[in-house]
């Protein structure tokens, strides 16, 4: 019996940080700054190389400039 109700415990304090997790989370996306112009290019030029664009090679110099 004691063991049953420390196991319902711990699924209770699991779903708590979960949750927690969960509104973390979602505050970091919503209140996340800006990128810097630097890997903001970086991204873009991959996004551009991964949708057909095909020039590996800027997608390299962008990344050696790091």
């Amino acid at each position: 019996m004691l063991k049953r109700l420390c196991g319902a415990e711990r699924w209770k304090s699991r779903g708590i940080c979960r949750r927690r997790r969960r509104l973390h989370n979602a505050m970091k996306r919503r209140y996340a700054l800006p990128l810097p112009e630097q890997e903001e290019r970086q991204q873009s030029a991959l996004v551009a190389a991964l949708m057909g664009d095909g020039k590996v090679d800027e997608v390299m110099a962008c990344m050696k400039k790091k």
